[in-house]
């Protein structure tokens, strides 16, 4: 993380990767007490940002958004751009970042497995999530995957294809949706290693019927 711009106290705090039969995550934990306040704030790290994971630091995406429509469809358009960085594996600077997140993606409606969804019947939130599906299909069938194609050319994006890459851009939505940060005006919404992890909890994903746990 140091390399790309991302420090923190290690006397203060340890970023320990959780994984198991239901949780996977990276836990942050309290290595002494800390005491601050908003008027008398204690930091405990610094993210550079150059580090964040903007469409503007992806700029093979950034330079042709207009060209696919995509200049005000901000959410969609970081979806795009993660969705880039995770189509080029260990070349991406933010491999080690993305490999530390969910590796399903975010347990979102979004991407709940049938089971999970036969609790919704009867529920306007299910006709929101076959909604939200749609409108995800209609952007990467129109716009988003031809713009990676674009971007990555024929083979880096030979892995986007069919199901699969479909797939890989709804995960790049839900990390879009429930992580990312306001960062300024030139980044906008982004995703920013380390802070996002104080704005999660390790999950835990029970059987339907026993509820959801964070």
């Amino acid at each position: 993380m140091k390399r790309n711009g991302v420090e923190y106290d290690e006397e203060a705090i340890a970023l320990e990767m959780e994984r198991g039969d239901d949780a996977v995550g990276v836990q942050v934990t309290a290595r002494k007490a800390m005491v601050g306040s908003l008027d008398d704030p204690v930091q405990i790290g610094n993210v550079s940002k150059k580090a964040c994971l903007s469409v503007k630091n992806v700029p093979k995406v950034a330079k042709i958004l207009a060209k696919y429509d995509l200049e005000d469809e901000l959410e969609t358009a970081l979806a795009a751009a993660i969705t880039h960085e995770m189509a080029l594996g260990k070349a991406s600077k933010w491999h080690g970042y993305l490999e530390s997140l969910p590796e399903q993606g975010e347990p979102v409606p979004l991407l709940w497995p049938e089971p999970f969804l036969e609790a919704l019947n009867g529920t306007d939130l299910l006709d929101k999530v076959m909604e939200d599906r749609e409108v995800c299909k209609a952007a990467w069938e129109g716009a988003v995957y031809p713009l990676l194609r674009d971007a990555l050319g024929a083979k880096g994006s030979s892995g986007l294809g069919g199901k699969q890459g479909l797939a890989t851009y709804m995960k790049a939505v839900s990390f879009a949706t429930s992580r990312a940060f306001y960062v300024d005006s030139e980044h906008l919404e982004a995703l920013v290693p380390l802070a996002d992890m104080f704005n999660h909890k390790v999950l835990s994903l029970r059987p339907p019927g026993k509820g959801i746990a964070t």
